[in-house]
């Protein structure tokens, strides 16, 4: 078993074909140790013809053999190779990364000069079909000798050198495009070989698996240039410049997302006058086939911002029954007929004069004899969101007022707010309603020292002032708030129930004019207001007329009149009378007075007397 006596440095990110040929090159001719390798024994030549093991499956002979001769752990030297994840789906375990066999070149091999003139040892991470440039020196690597033009391959016993003598750490190097020195730093920093730095980038393409990603950059690199398919990138004839110039143009893509993509589908389309979903697909020939047999979920990120690009030019579309069945394969983005209906909550005539209006983004096509519609989902959550904040229900707003439904629908009734004009014909807008609840807060004038009394107990309701009068009354200055409890809405607002009393007399005098109410009529008379209403009953008392607000009226003549002509025995006990017996209506009974009214036998008891008999009577006990 061969031993080197001495191994040199093994660097983190080193190849293991780069370190075993920077260590033996010297010691052993490279060709004389691989032909002891099992692997290489069937072979009929001596000579290998790749010397890049990092790929291939080592026995455990080879394994020890290599360790052995490197005085090396096998641990660290299985650091240094791609170990077959699973030989079933084809990924390399590439770092901390999972790499797809076709992204890793192992045949073609290309250096930076930069990095090798600082250490001479072939990085692991060239391997990597992506990676043309180096993001530490922002140079173009290099596929080819600088001295004779000759490939840069591992069927070379040295990669650090050509077979003409030149040391490749000596040429010199081109500066790389910004898109090509960004791609490589996105790989570096997938396999964990940079730390994360912030990159002007659709946050899929910085956060997606090096599989992932390098999935989405081939398939659309394979609709670009000369190179079809992601092998031929490994393959000799392929130059660096012409990978590189191809690596620009998709991130260029990338970094004009969506827009980019977008474009990118309108240069590979064939045909752009195609009325018919089925056909409109494919025109996009092996791009969208691609997609769709994607079984991986590797391109879904494309799948999705391709039906959305078929959403934004939905216009030159039919509007299918198998439209929205294409657009929601990935994810629901169209919503359709009763769907749509259900998810917005509205009648089939409001979402018609939605989209009409342009508040959701939607179509209204007829098809096959038939109207199909069909709404964006993504306008319908901007829709409902904006409904949400923008607009109420009347229950919302009446919750949001902090009323009851009867002051509510007043308040609509009166004016006072109103429903929107709009498509939103049933809903009312938030703005009216703060900007009714900042009026009446700025219309509070604090009075220190008052009866207050809360916006529920302000006006009876006998009076018959609603919620929604009040409301009007405080912003046309007419009742002024003089203060504001802990509670919201219009409920919080606080009045001088002298104040309110005084208006309210007021009001009613405009209302009724010289009429006097029942309560007026009572106080007058000294009588409760059930006994005004019994002698209207008996016909004793006339009134001019009955209010639907102020109830029962009376003219001010008749009351008079009513005053002269009859007397209470309340009203009796006013008169300055001295009799030696106390005035009452049994006194009056036993001498001979007949009541008009009152007593047990009546349902109201207060008695009422003709005054001209009970004055003549106290006139005649008063001469005797």
């Amino acid at each position: 078993m061969k031993k080197l006596l001495h191994s040199p440095r093994m660097y983190a990110d080193e190849s293991l074909s780069g370190f075993l040929i920077r260590a033996v090159q010297d010691v052993y001719p490279l060709n004389y140790l691989y032909s002891d390798l099992e692997l290489n024994k069937k072979l009929k030549t001596l000579r290998p013809v790749n010397y890049n093991l990092d790929a291939r499956e080592l026995s455990q002979n080879d394994l020890n053999c290599i360790a052995t001769l490197l005085r090396i752990n096998k641990n660290d030297m299985k650091k240094m190779m791609l170990l077959n994840l699973d030989s079933s789906d084809g990924y390399y375990q590439f770092f901390d990364a999972k790499a797809y066999i076709s992204s890793i070149s192992t045949l073609k091999a290309k250096v930076c000069p930069q990095c090798l003139r600082k250490e001479e040892y072939y990085r692991k991470i060239w391997h990597h079909i992506n990676v043309s440039a180096c993001p530490y020196h922002g140079c173009l690597l290099i596929d080819k000798c600088f001295n004779c033009g000759k490939s840069i391959t591992w069927k070379s016993a040295n990669i650090l050198k050509c077979n003409c003598g030149f040391a490749h750490k000596l040429a010199e190097s081109n500066i790389a495009s910004s898109e090509c020195v960004m791609l490589s730093t996105l790989v570096y920093q997938k396999v964990g070989l940079l730390t994360k730095r912030p990159i002007e980038l659709n946050n899929f393409f910085i956060d997606a698996e090096l599989s992932e990603f390098d999935d989405t950059f081939f398939l659309l690199a394979s609709f670009i240039g000369e190179l079809r398919f992601r092998s031929q990138f490994t393959r000799l004839k392929a130059s660096i410049n012409e990978i590189a110039s191809i690596q620009t143009h998709v991130m260029n893509i990338f970094l004009n997302w969506p827009m980019g993509f977008h474009q990118f589908l309108n240069e590979i389309r064939t045909k752009s006058n195609e009325d018919n979903v089925e056909r409109i697909l494919s025109s996009f020939g092996n791009f969208y086939i691609q997609l769709k047999r994607d079984r991986k979920n590797s391109f879904l990120f494309l799948a999705k911002e391709f039906t959305n690009y078929l959403l934004i030019n939905k216009s030159s579309f039919c509007a299918s029954p198998n439209f929205s069945r294409i657009v929601n394969q990935f994810e629901t983005l169209i919503l359709t007929g009763q769907d749509a209906l259900k998810y917005l909550g509205v009648t089939r005539r409001t979402l018609i004069n939605l989209i009409k209006a342009c508040e959701v983004d939607g179509m209204i096509v007829e098809y096959d004899g038939e109207t199909w519609i069909h709404v964006t989902k993504n306008s319908a959550d901007q829709y409902l969101e904006k409904k949400r904040t923008k607009y109420l229900t009347k229950q919302e707003a009446q919750d949001y007022l902090n009323v009851g439904y009867k002051c509510i629908t007043d308040l609509l009734s009166k004016e006072v707010i109103t429903f929107s004009n709009d498509v939103h014909k049933n809903l009312i807008k938030k703005e009216m309603l703060d900007q009714l609840l900042i009026n009446l807060e700025n219309s509070i004038v604090v009075k220190e020292d008052v009866n207050l009394v809360t916006f529920d107990k302000a006006i009876p309701s006998i009076f018959g002032v609603t919620d929604g009068d009040v409301v009007k009354f405080i912003l046309s200055r007419e009742i002024i708030p003089r203060g504001k409890s802990t509670r919201r809405g219009i409920k919080s607002l606080l009045f001088d129930r002298n104040e309110v009393s005084e208006f309210i007399n007021n009001q009613v005098k405009k209302s009724i004019g010289e009429l006097h109410s029942t309560a007026d009529v009572a106080r007058i008379l000294k009588v409760k207001t059930t006994t005004i209403d019994f002698w209207v009953l008996l016909g004793i008392l006339k009134c001019a007329e009955r209010d639907k607000i102020y109830g029962k009226l009376f003219f001010p003549d008749e009351v008079l009149q009513f005053n002269e002509s009859y007397i209470t025995v309340t009203q009796l006990k006013d008169l300055s009378i001295r009799l030696k017996e106390k005035i009452s209506a049994s006194f009056l009974i036993k001498k001979g007075i007949v009541p008009v009214t009152g007593g047990k036998k009546n349902e109201e008891r207060t008695y009422v007397f003709k005054r001209v008999e009970v004055l003549e009577l106290i006139n005649n006990l008063s001469i005797i």
